[in-house]
């Protein structure tokens, strides 16, 4: 990994699922750079990119794969305005939203 880590790293390493010795899988790859996306966007990175480099040896055909974090700026959310409901309370939708005012 490389990049802009602005989170621990072991909890970064937690969320790769490719391994020494696997074989290769581009599902495997994008599932990996979706889980260190989601976790960025937990922390209000919600614009972060994750890209996987891939480095060919083609002497023991082996890949190695980089993935460089781009975690963007954080994201603030200054108001959030539900209308066009007349059934619901406003505070029950807003206690199922994962996104908060600050």
């Amino acid at each position: 990994m490389s990049g802009q880590f602005v989170l621990d790293k072991d909890r970064i390493e937690r969320a790769v699922k490719i391994r020494k010795g696997d074989v290769f899988s581009r599902r495997n790859i994008s599932n990996t750079s979706q889980n260190i996306v989601t976790l960025l966007g937990e922390k209000g990175y919600a614009f972060s990119k994750v890209n996987p480099l891939p480095e060919f040896n083609e002497e023991d055909n082996t890949i190695n794969l980089n993935f460089f974090i781009d975690p963007g700026n954080k994201t603030y959310v200054r108001r959030i305005n539900i209308f066009g409901n007349t059934s619901t309370s406003d505070n029950v939708i807003r206690r199922e939203l994962r996104q908060f005012e600050q």
